[in-house]
C-alpha cells in the first residue's frame, strides 16, 4: 500500500516501478526568518549584558556597603555580611528572616525589574 501511494503521481501511475528518494531530507528550501536581528555595537554591550551586570551589582551591594564602612573592624564586617545574606547571627546563634531579607532585597528587586519590565514591554508591544 505504501509503495502504491508513493508511486502515484498527479492522478496517473508512474511509468517506473522504482521509487525515487531524494538524498536530502529537506525537499523545500529554507525560508529566512522574518524577525529583526539586533546587532551589537562596536563595544559589544547589549541590553542583556547591562541587565546581567545590574543584577550582579545588586547582589554585591550589601556586602560592599559593609566592607566600605570604616567604623567596623574586619571581624564585624564579616559577621554583618554573613548575617545579611544568610540571616544567621553567629554571635547569638539565632536566625532572622528580616536580616536575610536585608541582604537579598536589592538582588530580588533588580531581578524583578530586569526580567519583568522587558517582558511587560513585549506584551504591550504585542497588543
Amino acid at each position: 500500500m505504501k509503495q502504491a501511494a508513493t508511486s502515484w503521481r498527479g492522478g496517473r501511475k508512474s511509468s517506473t516501478k522504482t521509487v525515487r528518494r531524494s538524498t536530502s531530507r529537506r525537499t523545500t528550501p529554507r525560508r529566512t526568518s522574518t524577525k529583526k536581528v539586533r546587532r551589537v555595537g562596536k563595544n559589544g554591550f547589549n541590553t542583556q549584558k547591562i541587565m546581567k551586570y545590574v543584577r550582579l551589582v545588586a547582589l554585591g551591594a550589601p556586602a560592599l556597603g559593609h566592607a566600605m564602612n570604616p567604623n567596623l573592624n574586619t571581624e564585624s564586617k564579616i559577621h554583618r555580611v554573613l548575617k545579611d545574606y544568610t540571616g544567621y547571627n553567629n554571635v547569638y546563634g539565632t536566625f532572622s528572616f528580616g536580616d536575610a531579607l536585608k541582604g537579598w532585597t536589592p538582588y530580588l528587586a533588580a531581578t524583578v525589574l530586569t526580567y519583568g519590565i522587558p517582558k511587560i514591554a513585549g506584551i504591550i508591544r504585542g497588543l
